[in-house]
């Protein structure tokens, strides 16, 4: 579930696909700016699941 929600390298999501066509943009773009969200929202995820869910 972490994962499916924080895709956005690709604009292969439904929500992306929507502005992908009437906002002319183009795959390189996703790449650009999904990159640095996908890189941030791995070490989000990767912080923030041990303190939800600890491993006793």
């Amino acid at each position: 579930m972490l994962s499916a929600s924080a895709s956005v390298l690709t604009p292969f999501e439904p929500s992306c696909i929507l502005v992908y066509g009437p906002g002319k943009y183009r795959f390189y773009d996703f790449i650009k700016v999904g990159g640095g969200l996908t890189v941030a929202m791995l070490l989000v995820v990767l912080a923030m699941v041990p303190m939800f869910w600890p491993l006793k």
